[in-house]
């Protein structure tokens, strides 16, 4: 029904780069792994597997920043280059509130003067590494520091695991050399013929370099005196005579794990010695690097290595990487990545960065392998074994231990073209890095015959080491492939929403993939703008550049537009057309949308909210992790195709980061729906999942930091059904949510109850639960108390032509979609419910007594006239007038609809806002302040591209209310808040009740939120607990954030009404602790304040309260050591704490947490 919690939180975000610009597309994200396969499947990291290093961040620092940072660490040098300030007031300020523990260099380089190419190189030496309490959000702390301006960028740092799933028999046979003509390469020219050795790195696991078909070919800094504890060669490592190891700091680079070992016997194994396997790149140089990271790239580019093959990836784009990576390149290095093996076009890194070689994978049969990702960034093919599982055609190669094992993947593809792109150069040794890469692209055999549905998307073809030494040429011609990267609006109020009569300029940014043809560029490129929207002017629509090989190109305000007066709001598309003097492969024709706008809403376009390409159904508003910020859940899944759920955390600034590594968005399937409540009254909100098809359905409950467990046993997830709607409620007010699932295909509904023990009993007697004996085409169900009984009632709707049901006192049913809210203020909830098939909606206006009215003065009511095939619905006061108004999802591409509230019980349909000026497949909506500013904003799924809609708001006031049960359930579902103030001169009485559901398969916010419209004050608050306790709170002042927590005399306020934080609540450190270890829990107030926390145990009970005297305004801590209140030894096992500030004799702030305590 009506929204609810928030809490102010320390400021995150995407963390890639930082631009406060306003742009469509682009975002990508976090998953790092290691590219080896099993039956063409990439195979799930685990859930527990940390995607990123927990506890640090690396920034690139602005010049002078960097300087003088660096005169600090000079003299601090015997540190190891560790500090724990910058000696900068404004980050010093950063580093103290996260406690920073050490501050150091991200990439430890020394640049030797041989191998200084002239290049323009990036300054990588102000990049650096800062460490923190892991507790700590890595992408909040990355955002925190990015907003400082002596900070260009700041981000996460990724980090890899294994997924090498060899199979099962081995082989003698090495089909992948025949297949790219070894032999008659060999004939030619073998790696050992150099004038000079070549050096291949390997940056893996490390490399076994005592591996008998490996030894001879291992490295050797010449430079350095083994065992002396000296850096002989100054190259800042000491004793790296092979190598050197980034995971453990040492100058040992063996290799624990395998992978390395594996891809560096595909590179350059020693060939014709009389043992194991042979390579393309018959003697050439291994340098072993251990670590799957660019600190590994830097080294290796830095130490001389040739080729920098890599064999490792991730999903997000690194700006810290690609300067690595230019680094790299910068001083002569040919840098080759494995493309991926995700059976996709999405890109991936490090293969998709510029300056790099991707490397994709085909079978024996040159088909493209069934796991390798494809499409416009890859460069070329190498065999890398078809996936199969069994004995087979995997490639075979070196292995840990002094053994051999076959394995798939571009894990093995990208070493065999580092193998072949090192006997080129050993061939050639007067060639730079460009001759060699165009000399190994334009001589692969060109196999889009032999995959018809990949042309063009596997780069220049297969490999072939014959034709890469026999074949001369001039000049390779390769052809362009163009992405669209960027779009950057500079319209004339600055706002990123074009609106009519204004003019906006555009930059746009074009990524080029294609390698330099000889010694040319593309410098006759010509980009013509156009649309066929009659609302838009081109007014300068073409513009001539150069475009750059293999990196990105920016066309700067090139493109300027202006939109009609009179244009009402709409997505415009937009095309891009390039004519250029080369053939042109990708991106011929390019198009991105335009928003125009004329109200309130603003499209979000940039954030993975808005770029998911799944079919959703569902939505839920819910605060998962506790952090006081409303994230969203997508259930997801269609008629034919079953999909993961999509999680995304609000990272408190108006951005999401999408949740991957978390059991609850792990498992597939058709679901339809989900609800979200805290069932076991732990403080933490748990997730039911309704699936539509005949699978069990999902619960999972909320363990506190972000991690589910999900539970296997009982009937409530193994009644298999066709289950469609779902809702949470507390039907008989004992304190815990029970659970109304509603069910397709001829079955009864489920109602659930709890059990309080985190068991539930499905009710079967159809006398008392009448309920569970009807249904059969039950779409959705809404609860709430109709009747204002006390007790909440359940409405069901049904599909095929089935009558709804209103159960009152009980349960109840509903059709495709329906929403209950107390739109009149006269005390009575009142339903709203669509139909689905081009038929009119329904409003039934709550008359008491159980009695419903269906007005018919279409005037008045234009919803029930307004035919669509309708999905979801919401109530939401939008422009906080004191009305809610209504918002209807509609599906077949017809234009949703908008009914605002004229507060005379009349409404008006409205035309000129973007939310109901697009076309798509829109399912379901719901409302939410994600970004508390008081305004209402708006989530619509559409069964595709997902939409959400920020609210700039009217500047009429509001009031947000966050409401704790302690008799009642937790989440306080059924509650109900009743407000009094005097709103544009009258008197004026608002209604809200909680619920679990907000139309078909929608949840609001649990955080109640009344529009006060021009109100200076709240009169009156009065809340209705589902337990029958009444709380009455007087004088309220607006625009705020409070939580109200049953029972208590006193509101705790969040926030203030600008939005700046009171208090951030930062966890606590260490967890687990125990054996004479104390935790800290971290806080963080800008006003004086008192700090109290109540510690409980397992069963609820208090067993340790510790009261702080008032505080300044900064960071503090308070430390527990595991003892009651009698300083008593407590047990070991899982405990909870309250943590309550008080500024003023008010709660500013409180939050619950979860540690653990060892013995």
């Amino acid at each position: 029904m009506m929204p609810n919690g928030c809490h102010t939180h320390l400021p995150p975000d995407e963390v890639y780069i930082m631009h406060r610009k306003y742009r469509v597309l682009i975002l990508f994200f976090l998953s790092i792994f290691f590219l080896f396969s099993e039956a063409g499947a990439n195979p799930p990291l685990r859930s527990e597997s940390p995607l990123f290093e927990a506890g640090s961040v690396c920034i690139k620092l602005t010049p002078s920043a960097a300087n003088r940072l660096q005169t600090k660490m000079d003299i601090l040098a015997g540190q190891k280059y560790q500090v724990v300030r910058f000696g900068i007031a404004s980050l010093d300020d950063k580093a103290q509130r996260l406690s920073v523990l050490s501050i150091s260099p991200r990439f430890l380089y020394h640049l030797q003067p041989e191998r200084i190419s002239g290049a323009d190189l990036p300054d990588i030496s102000r990049i650096y590494r800062l460490r923190f309490s892991p507790e700590i959000d890595p992408f909040q702390a990355a955002h925190f520091f990015s907003r400082d301006p002596h900070v260009e960028y700041a981000e996460p740092i990724p980090i890899g695991y294994p997924l090498l799933i060899p199979n099962d028999s081995l082989y003698v046979e090495q089909q992948h050399l025949p297949q790219i003509m070894a032999e008659q390469a060999w004939d030619i020219h073998r790696g050992e013929e150099g004038e000079e050795p070549v050096i291949v790195a390997i940056v893996d696991s490390g490399v076994e370099w005592t591996h008998p078909d490996l030894a001879d070919n291992i490295w050797r800094n010449e430079q350095e005196i083994p065992d002396n504890g000296v850096d002989d060669d100054n190259n800042g490592y000491i004793d790296d005579v092979r190598g050197w190891d980034f995971l453990e700091d040492d100058n040992d680079p063996d290799d624990p794990d395998g992978h390395g070992t594996f891809t560096s016997g595909i590179a350059s194994a020693c060939t014709d010695n009389g043992i194991g396997v042979a390579a393309v790149g018959w003697n050439l140089k291994i340098m072993p690097v251990r670590g799957f990271m660019y600190q590994g790239i830097v080294y290796a580019a830095e130490n001389g290595a040739h080729i920098v093959s890599n064999s490792w990836g991730t999903a997000t784009y690194s700006q810290a990487g690609q300067d690595a990576i230019d680094y790299a390149t910068g001083l002569g290095s040919i840098v080759i990545a494995s493309a991926g093996n995700g059976d996709t076009d999405a890109l991936h890194y490090p293969s998709a960065h510029a300056h790099v070689l991707s490397v994709a994978s085909v079978d024996e049969n040159d088909f493209r392998a069934p796991y390798t990702h494809y499409g416009i960034s890859i460069d070329l093919c190498a065999p890398g074994g078809d996936g199969s599982q069994g004995p087979g055609p995997g490639i075979l190669s070196t292995a840990v231990n002094s053994s051999y094992t076959r394995a798939d993947g571009t894990s093995a593809a990208a070493p065999l073209a580092a193998g072949l792109c090192g006997l080129i150069k050993s061939y050639r040794p007067e060639w730079n890095q460009e001759r060699v890469i165009a000399q190994l692209q334009a001589t692969c055999d060109n196999i889009d015959s032999l995959n018809p549905d990949y042309v063009g998307m596997l780069g220049s073809g297969r490999i072939n080491a014959y034709r890469a030494l026999s074949e001369t040429f001039d000049i390779a011609l390769f052809p362009l492939r163009v992405r669209l990267a960027d779009v950057e609006i500079h319209d004339d109020n600055q706002n990123g929403l074009i609106e009519p009569g204004e003019t906006a300029d555009l930059s746009i940014t074009l990524q080029n993939f294609s390698s330099p043809s000889g010694d040319h560029e593309s410098d006759q490129v010509t980009a013509f703008l156009s649309s066929e929207d009659e609302n838009v002017e081109i007014i300068t629509g073409e513009s001539q550049f150069i475009l750059a090989s293999d990196d990105f190109t920016r066309i700067e305000n090139e493109f300027r537009i202006s939109v009609h007066p009179q244009a009402t709001a709409r997505q415009v598309q937009m095309r891009l057309d390039l004519q250029a003097d080369l053939p042109i492969l990708h991106g011929e024709s390019l198009s991105f949308t335009l928003f125009i706008g004329t109200g309130r809403f603003h499209p979000i376009t940039e954030s993975p909210v808005a770029e998911a390409d799944k079919t959703s159904y569902g939505n839920n508003w819910i605060d998962y992790d506790n952090d006081g910020l409303v994230d969203l859940f997508n259930s997801n899944g269609s008629s034919s195709t079953e999909e993961t759920s999509d999680l995304y955390r609000n990272n408190g600034d108006g951005t999401f980061i999408e949740i991957t590594d978390n059991i609850a968005v792990s498992e597939t399937g058709l679901s339809y729906c989900s609800s979200w409540a805290d069932y076991d009254n732990d403080g933490f909100i748990d997730l039911f999942i309704s699936n539509t098809s005949h699978q069990d359905n999902y619960l999972y409950r909320n363990l506190g930091g972000g991690d589910f467990l999900k539970i296997e046993e009982g009937e409530i997830v193994q009644d298999g059904a066709k289950s469609d709607g779902c809702s949470w409620a507390d039907y008989d007010n004992d304190g815990y949510v029970d659970l109304f699932v509603a069910n397709l295909s001829n079955q009864h509904n489920f109602l659930y109850h709890n059990n309080q023990n985190g068991e539930f009993h499905r009710m079967t007697d159809t006398i008392l639960f009448p309920q569970v004996g009807d249904g059969g085409k039950s779409n959705g169900c809404a609860w709430a108390d109709f009747n204002n009984d006390g007790y909440v009632d359940l409405f069901v709707a049904n599909a095929s032509d089935q009558d709804n049901r209103l159960y009152l006192n009980q349960m109840g049913e509903r059709f495709i979609s329906l929403d209950t809210s107390e739109y009149d203020n006269d005390g009575d909830l009142d339903l709203f419910v669509t139909n689905g098939a081009d038929q009119n909606n329904m409003l039934y206006i709550n008359q008491g007594d159980s009695l419903f009215f269906r007005p018919e003065d279409a005037t008045s009511y234009p919803m029930i006239t307004d035919q669509g095939a309708s999905g979801g619905a919401a109530w939401g006061d939008y422009n906080n007038d004191g009305s809610l108004d209504l918002y209807v999802a509609n599906r077949n591409n017809q234009n949703n609809f908008l009914y605002r509230n004229n507060g005379d019980g009349s409404f008006l349909k409205i035309t000129d806002e973007i939310i109901v000026n697009t076309t798509d497949f829109s399912v379901s909506c719901s409302w939410a302040d994600y970004d508390r500013d008081g305004n209402l904003d708006l989530f619509v799924a559409n069964g595709g591209q997902n939409a959400l809609y920020r609210n700039q708001g009217t500047g009429n006031h509001w009031v947000n209310i966050r409401c704790v049960g302690v008799t009642s359930n937790r989440s306080a579902i059924g509650t109900k808040a009743r407000i009094k103030a005097e709103i544009y001169g009258e008197s004026v009485w608002q209604m809200r009740e909680i619920s679990a559901q907000t139309g078909y398969a929608g949840q609001n916010s649990l955080l109640i939120h009344f529009g006060l419209g021009d109100a200076s004050v709240i009169d009156s608050l009065r809340i209705e607990w589902s337990s029958g306790a009444v709380d009455i709170h007087t004088e309220i002042s607006r625009n705020q954030f409070l939580t109200a927590v049953e029972g208590e005399d006193q509101l705790a306020v969040e926030n203030v009404a600008t939005g700046e934080n009171l208090s951030q609540l930062l966890g606590n450190y260490p967890n687990p602790f125990g054996n004479g270890q104390e935790t800290s829990v971290g806080y963080q107030i800008s006003v004086p304040a008192r700090a109290t926390m109540i510690i409980y145990n397992i069963a609820g009970q208090a067993v340790r309260k510790i009261s702080e005297l008032d505080k300044p305004a900064g960071y503090h801590t308070i430390q527990w050591d595991g003892s009651d209140q009698f300083d008593r030894p407590l047990g070991s096992g899982i405990y909870f704490y309250r943590l309550s500030l008080t500024a003023d004799g008010k709660k500013i702030q409180q939050k619950s947490g979860r540690m653990v305590f060892i013995k």
